[in-house]
């Protein structure tokens, strides 16, 4: 064979001929080595060349098997695992055999396998051997870095430090002295000024950054290194592994993807870096670029500008567009000749039901939680493909077919498949309210799947989610890793505040952006603006609260006063949480502080998207992995091995299983057990619960169940804490077991709440068992509810007897006048009691929430009575005072 493909190494002839072509393998190390096929094919090969050719090789071994089909300076690569393995044609000869020379030095058939399905998907991306985890934008780091009037200086830099090839000496020739930490650590000083800058670790080819290791105090070398670096107060952490650099930050509310500290990164291959991409290594890894006002803050911050911009151009297309013609589509497949307010209520949270899903999937997809660069079958059917379809389609200037539905059954498809698991997709069961059909579990899902909407009433809905163009007139697809689930607010909350109405008169829009009456020529009657009709008479149509066309999200809180608010709430507590585990860790062991050691509670009362309490879960996370990593708790470590196990028993029968991360972990079991919020509207708890799925997401497990943590109604309405039942009923102290019928009956809600602790979710099977034993509790504390609601009425009616409430002898307080005058006076509200519908948190010596947080009352309260009727009123603001008043006199 003549090709110089792999040339350093010496390959076996492969005696398979096919099409005339000369074949040679190359074999790794280990059993069941890997394999790499090559032949000189000549031209483009088809994918049935590359995928026979592999079932060929392959047979029914357990080898890893790639087949390289060489065509000029391309190739096409198939493998390595699986019964359909991914295809990759068009790809660069130097880089590609880069990566075959270096999957082959592999120490076994596992790295090996692992290496090349991380690395085969970026072949054909212009960042080969550079990857970001949610550190940075990769649009800015594809696009705006390389146009830095640096990008050539960094580029010699860079080449000088690569051309050592021992790790060490190449990290200090990135301007750095290394000087020994720990046994295992070390921390690097700035060669020109001596600051301290990093902590570093070097592991040996065959050690994973992520896995637990003896020599890491039986962490994973990331978490002990972060720990370190927070002991010295340092911002950064670099990690040295063969061929590859990660660098890692501190700070947990750094980047944009939807992970913790140990799963954020931007990594370097130094063996797959084109030589003409070598500046990113100085930009991003060098001391230079660590400084306070480095190039790597540079990049952050152009990062953060671009993930503004581009989440404002995606709030844009998602109020212009999305959602009224989405909202608009579903009302149509509804047949809502006259639909009433309820009816549209339900289009409306049809709608934002199918667009939570839709993000949901996209930024599973772009994260690679879901398997689409490890699974061909689900690559085809998954969002991200149709999105670049549907950018080919568009460029081309296709038009949407009202005669088909494939768009529509495809996303139900998807969803379905998600929900229930799909052995041939690689998908297990994600379960989730989200995607469930089932009525009793969602209402507006179930309705979904009554309806289709066809090409040409869901395609553009699809374009204008999934693509996006920038100023410049970039256009692609959508990089949903580039928007953090912190930003849901800015982008969604809006969202909340807009309804669907029918409109009984044509309506243009006025200079401010409401909705304004038109004459039947199409003309405006109020006002000046003459661009005509917007939305024809008994057309449905989405507006905000006061009648403007597109809501504002007003009560959405920007993000460093976020951080400002949990600096001074949430800290402290941990810091006496903390302090409470390392007590009972002396005084009464450790299985005692394992039991405490989710035992901190926190709550947003009118948490909107949950910006709030995915911050909190990021904080609480930290301090807690920090905290295992220097006191181990076995309890808790087998609590994390269980849940590890079952992710990765979920993908027993795939050739390759994504990595789980033990900060994703316990992410996770914080979001489940700390994490407590309400909100008065219903499509906000939906946007909360999404927001937490997506940043606690872990490959393999099911969606957390999060029905009773973040739930709906009026949090001032209700009884906040068991201290307010004390005043109420002037009585010395309180508890919940006293409005029970007994001590038996909390007996047996304390058993299920017990064993609802016991559930980690890690089965669909679980999921359901939590959810049963969750409505168990409810039907058990029906009365506690009721008694709660005389008390609650009683604020507003004092003639409302309260005594009964107290009483124990009465079984069933909804029988008696005092509870249905309570009903009457609560009919307008959907009140929260606290201790019902947290009973875990206000049962036992330590009553109530840790922390309460939450946007406080910036502004005073007031009345915008034109505002409210405006919403039922279009054209309100331009009528005179008295033309107003009869208006509104009319409708009351």
């Amino acid at each position: 064979m003549t090709s110089t493909f792999l040339s350093s190494r010496n390959g076996r002839p492969w005696n398979y001929d096919r099409e005339g072509n000369e074949y040679e393998y190359y074999q790794g190390n280990g059993a069941s080595q890997l394999e790499i096929a090559v032949a000189d094919h000549g031209e483009r090969p088809t994918k049935e060349f590359l995928r026979k050719t592999y079932s060929d090789r392959r047979g029914n071994r357990a080898n890893p098997i790639l087949i390289v089909a060489i065509y000029g300076d391309k190739v096409g690569l198939c493998g390595p695992s699986g019964e359909e393995p991914p295809i990759y044609r068009d790809v660069d000869r130097g880089q590609a055999e880069r990566v075959c020379d270096a999957a082959l030095d592999k120490p076994d058939r596992f790295t090996a396998q692992q290496f090349l399905s991380e690395m085969l998907p970026q072949l054909d991306e212009e960042l080969t051997g550079l990857r970001n985890q949610g550190l940075l934008s990769t649009h800015e780091l594809r696009v705006g870095v390389p146009e830095r009037d640096d990008w050539e200086d960094a580029t010699e830099q860079a080449r000088r430090a690569l051309d050592d090839d021992d790790p060490r000496e190449m990290v200090k020739g990135l301007n750095y002295e290394i000087d020994q930490l720990t046994d295992q650590s070390y921390v690097l000083k700035d060669s020109s000024d001596g600051h301290e800058r990093a902590v570093a670790m070097f592991l040996q080819e065959d050690e994973s950054f992520d896995h637990a290791q003896d020599r890491f105090v039986g962490q994973s070398p990331v978490a002990y290194a972060l720990n370190e670096a927070d002991k010295r107060n340092l911002d950064y952490v670099i990690g040295s592994s063969g061929d590859t650099l990660r660098l890692y930050t501190t700070n947990p509310d750094a980047g944009f993807g939807s992970r913790g500290r140990t799963d954020t990164y931007v990594e370097v291959n130094t063996n797959l870096l084109a030589d003409d991409k070598a500046a990113y290594l100085w930009l991003l890894f060098s001391a230079n670029a660590l400084r306070d006002e480095g190039t790597l803050h540079d990049i952050m911050e152009r990062s953060k500008d671009y993930a503004a911009d581009l989440g404002a151009r995606l709030r844009e297309r998602i109020y212009d567009d999305v959602v009224p013609d989405l909202a608009e589509a579903i009302a149509r497949a509804r047949d809502l000749e006259d639909p009433t307010k309820e009816d549209l209520d339900e289009t409306y949270e049809m709608a934002l039901v199918l667009l939570y899903r839709l993000l949901f999937i996209s930024y599973t997809e772009d994260e690679e939680f879901l398997p689409r660069r490890r699974n061909a079958r689900y690559d085809q059917d998954s969002l991200k493909r149709k999105a670049r379809n549907l950018h080919e389609f568009v460029q081309d200037e296709g038009e949407f077919d009202e005669n088909f539905y494939d768009h529509w059954d495809d996303v139900m498809h998807l969803s379905r498949a998600i929900h229930h698991g799909h052995d041939e997709l690689g998908l297990p069961a994600y379960d989730g309210r989200l995607l469930s059909e089932d009525p009793d579990i969602s209402e507006a899902g179930a309705r979904l799947a009554d309806i289709r909407l066809d090409n040409s009433e869901f395609g553009p809905v699809l374009v204008s989610l999934l693509i996006d163009e920038t100023e410049d007139g970039f256009q692609g697809p959508v990089d949903f890793r580039n928007i953090g689930v912190r930003e849901f607010g800015v982008i969604y909350e809006g969202l909340l505040e807009s309804e669907l109405s029918q409109a009984d008169q044509p309506l243009t829009v006025d200079d401010e952006g409401r909705y304004e009456p038109v004459s039947n020529d199409g003309q405006q009657t109020l006002g000046e603006d003459d661009d005509g009709v917007v939305v024809q008479e008994g057309e449905v149509y989405l507006h905000g609260q006061s009648g403007e066309r597109k809501a504002t999200g007003t009560y959405y809180t920007k993000t460093r006063f976020v951080e400002h608010l949990l600096d001074y709430s949430l800290e402290p507590a941990l810091d006496d949480h903390i302090e409470r585990i390392d007590r009972l860790r002396e005084e009464e062991g450790e299985n005692a502080a394992a039991d405490a050691f989710f035992d901190i509670r926190v709550a947003d009362i009118a948490m909107g998207s949950g910006h709030f309490l995915v911050g909190a879960v990021d904080r609480i996370e930290s301090r807690l992995y920090s905290y295992l990593t220097e006191n181990p708790l076995p309890p808790v470590e087998d609590e994390l091995d269980n849940l590890e196990d079952a992710a990765l028993d979920a993908f027993a029968d795939e050739e390759y299983a994504p990595p789980v991360e033990r900060g994703q972990l316990l992410r996770r079991q914080v979001a489940r057990r700390c994490i407590y919020g309400v909100d008065l509207n219903p499509l906000a708890t939906e946007l909360a619960r999404l927001s937490i799925w997506v940043h606690s997401f872990v490959p393999g497990l099911p969606l957390t169940f999060l029905d009773y943590n973040l739930v709906t109604g009026d949090s001032l309405a209700g009884i906040g804490t068991l201290d307010e039942v004390t005043d109420i009923l002037d009585m010395e102290q309180s508890s919940l077991e006293m409005f029970m019928g007994g001590q038996s009956v909390m007996d047996e809600v304390r058993n299920d709440i017990d064993r609802l602790g016991d559930f980690a979710d890690a089965s669909a099977e679980q999921v359901q068992e939590a959810r049963e034993t969750r409505a168990e509790i409810e039907t058990r504390i029906d009365q506690v509810r009721a008694r709660f609601d005389i008390l609650a009425a009683s604020r507003i009616d004092d003639d409302i007897d309260t005594g009964p409430v107290s009483d124990t002898s009465i079984d069933d307080v909804t029988a008696l006048p005092a509870y249905d005058r309570a009903q009457e006076v609560l009919e307008s509200t959907d009140p929260l009691h606290f201790p019902a519908s947290f009973p875990e948190v206000f049962d036992g010596d330590q009553s109530g929430f840790d922390v309460v947080v939450g946007n406080p009352p910036w502004e005073k309260a007031k009345v915008e009575r034109h505002a409210y009727w405006s919403r039922h009123f279009p054209g309100l603001r331009s009528l005179t005072q008295n033309e107003r008043d009869d208006k509104i006199s009319v409708r009351v």
